[in-house]
């Protein structure tokens, strides 16, 4: 830009002018802060397992699936699930993943354990639509209808079982997260 100092002066006048609106615009539009997830105490069951589900006779490099607890929500309020995970696998089990079950499809009823192939739990699974994407709404004092189940490998010697399961739900507009215990057991094979 060439000509005399005040028109220099102007154009950065201008420029600063625009850039400190274009700041303010964007700061007005910008989203809220998503607020933190906290523990939440809506859904049954607490730390400990209720129940122990698994295998005696596991195979290394052989895959099997347990579910995890069929959510209940104990409080007043629906709440929509949005996740879950196991929280403590122990060296010689991975994950390889998870998928969620209407209990519609699987004759009405949880699918506590299965082998990968070839049991009659397996095929159940293995027909049933995977729901994984779609959020398990629950109702207030009620039973969900869905359940979700892991898919675990053994990778070599068990050193231990998997003992927690990390629930995420929605309640409100709020966001929460709650441990629920599980238990599932995989012994070797001798």
């Amino acid at each position: 830009m060439t000509g005399s100092p005040a028109s220099r002066a102007s154009y950065i006048r201008t420029s600063g002018a625009l850039l400190a609106s274009l700041a303010l615009l964007t700061a007005c539009g910008s989203k809220p802060e998503a607020l933190p997830r906290i523990t939440g105490h809506a859904l049954g069951g607490d730390a400990e397992a209720s129940t122990y589900t698994g295998f005696e006779n596991a195979e290394i490099g052989e895959e099997y699936r347990f579910a995890l607890p069929l959510p209940y929500n104990k409080s007043a309020k629906d709440l929509t699930i949005t996740g879950a995970r196991v929280v403590h696998v122990p060296p010689g089990m991975k994950v390889m993943g998870m998928s969620a079950h209407a209990m519609a499809d699987t004759d009405d009823a949880v699918i506590a354990t299965a082998r990968s192939e070839g049991d009659l739990a397996a095929d159940a699974l293995n027909r049933a639509k995977d729901l994984i994407d779609e959020p398990i709404e629950v109702k207030a004092k009620s039973l969900g209808d869905r359940y979700y189940v892991v898919r675990i490998k053994v990778t070599g010697p068990v050193k231990g079982d998997v003992e927690t399961c990390h629930f995420e739900y929605r309640q409100g507009s709020r966001d929460y997260h709650q441990i629920i215990g599980c238990h599932f057991v995989l012994k070797l094979q001798k």
